[in-house]
């Protein structure tokens, strides 16, 4: 089934599907059960309203935002669709999808190979869509919650933290976190992390620069009106003087 979503309303030219980054790395595995068998929905709701509210500055927490999501339903994460600013190479928006998305081309295989590997992909259309703003800020604009399959049961969800979750554990002292991942993923949850501070301190810059050229024009225009102001007292001064002569010349 699917949610009502309405279709993005997008302004800028399209880059086409963002496939060739293949699909995220697993977050749930094993065998597929009933998806409401052992779940903690409080957590499922309090994590999708979390993605619906919050607010990010990067695709890269965006991404890490919907994966905490797919991690407590029990899906895994396909990178889909991505739109730029017309002209530019900065993204506007970005989709992502369930990893059972679409389904496997049909083409006849002329390799000769026996083994083939197991249909995993379901035509499940539950997506999220993120729009970034003029300001970097970046908010679910579409989301279609519902999919045409089970998930993964409780037991078969990943031992291993959201890249959110292990950078506050050795933040905060659990330091252990990280060194429980490999090379590989230590590296690339750490680049995650680096990408989403720079973007975050480069955002934050812009925003200082907008305030205090907002400031400055605030402040121009009223040492403006002041100065006109001062000019009109004393252009009145100067003519009740003038009438105080002209009267003292009468007399």
């Amino acid at each position: 089934m699917e949610n009502s979503g309405s279709d993005l309303e997008l302004h800028g030219s399209v880059c086409g599907d963002s496939d060739e980054e293949g699909v995220a790395p697993p977050r749930s595995v094993g065998e597929v059960v009933d998806g409401n068998e052992g779940q903690d929905e409080g957590h499922i709701l309090e994590l999708e309203k979390k993605l619906l509210e919050q607010v990010v500055y990067s695709e890269e927490e965006a991404y890490m935002l919907y994966c905490d999501y797919a991690t407590a339903m029990g899906f895994n994460v396909r990178r889909g669709k991505q739109y730029y600013f017309m002209g530019t190479k900065r993204v506007r928006s970005k989709s992502y999808c369930c990893s059972k998305e679409g389904v496997k081309d049909d083409k006849a295989d002329s390799s000769g190979v026996c083994y083939k590997k197991p249909e995993t992909r379901t035509g499940c259309r539950a997506m999220v869509s993120f729009v970034c703003d003029d300001s970097g800020q970046w908010k679910v604009s579409r989301f279609l919650k519902d999919h045409n399959h089970e998930m993964a049961p409780a037991y078969a969800k990943p031992l291993v933290k959201s890249g959110q979750a292990i950078l506050a554990a050795n933040v905060y002292g659990s330091g252990g976190a990280l060194e429980s991942l490999s090379e590989h993923d230590r590296i690339r949850e750490l680049s995650l992390q680096l990408a989403i501070a720079r973007n975050r301190a480069e955002t934050s810059e812009k925003l200082a620069a907008t305030y205090k050229r907002q400031l400055h024009m605030i402040v121009g225009h009223i040492e403006d009106h002041n100065q006109s102001l001062s000019k009109k007292i004393q252009k009145a001064l100067n003519n009740i003087e003038q009438v105080e002569s002209d009267d003292r010349t009468k007399l």
